[in-house]
């Protein structure tokens, strides 16, 4: 949130490959890089739930498309509108730099706040909640 100056260390690339056809590849690499260890065991639930509930056949395919699906756009959505915002509205992103320390103690409150739900159990009550539903998805063939 701000508070602790000693945690809020960041490391950056200093040299930056040039735009292009030779740079995506190094920009994508190190965009997977720093995002597999947040991405990576949440595709691994979302395959684990597509393959895992019952018979194989047509309903076991179109729940693991939903569930893929969702994964995907829940994903790239936001990257979609921020690119929207940057390319058609360059102004609703300034309020965004204008308000990130804001923004930035938001989403550490809510961080806080999944801890203290996690410490309590809430969070695993809520979980286990969601599971039973998810876990009950059913769809007609």
């Amino acid at each position: 949130m701000g508070g602790l100056s000693l945690l809020q260390r960041e490391w950056r690339i200093k040299s930056r490959p040039q735009a292009g056809l030779w740079g995506a590849p190094l920009l994508g690499g190190t965009f997977a890089f720093s995002w597999a260890p947040c991405m990576g065991p949440t595709l691994a639930a979302v395959l684990a739930l597509t393959t895992s509930f019952g018979p194989t056949g047509s309903g076991a395919l179109l729940r693991g498309t939903i569930l893929t699906l969702s994964y995907c756009l829940g994903l790239g959505i936001p990257f979609l509108l921020v690119s929207l915002l940057l390319i058609r509205g360059g102004g609703r992103m300034r309020w965004v730099k204008d308000h990130h320390v804001a923004i930035t103690r938001a989403g550490g409150a809510v961080l806080i706040g999944i801890g203290i739900l996690l410490i309590t159990g809430v969070w695993t009550q809520w979980v286990n909640g969601l599971q039973g539903l998810i876990g009950g998805f059913s769809t007609v063939v």
